[in-house]
């Protein structure tokens, strides 16, 4: 089974080299990847261990790490949009 989520993570690689290894750290102990997609800022979590887990820890563990993404991204100020 393969799971997939895309998430919106503007500041999440930008110039913070200790969160990177944190986050290293966690897809490695949860058997997640996270790919950067085309688009600038999107993100694709999926697992990387199809066999052996059961679904319900496969899901799990992509869920942890999209929740522990997150929790790193709002730490961080948001880009303020450009106005018109």
């Amino acid at each position: 089974m393969r799971v997939s989520v895309h998430l919106n993570l503007p500041n999440l690689w930008k110039e913070h080299d200790v969160k990177q290894e944190k986050i290293t750290k966690l897809m490695n102990k949860k058997n997640v990847k996270i790919l950067r997609l085309e688009k600038e800022n999107i993100f694709e979590v999926t697992n990387f261990k199809w066999l052996g887990p059961s679904e319900i820890e496969q899901i799990q563990d992509v869920y942890d790490v999209v929740v522990s993404l997150i929790k790193v991204e709002n730490k961080y100020p948001q880009p303020e949009p450009e106005q018109k």
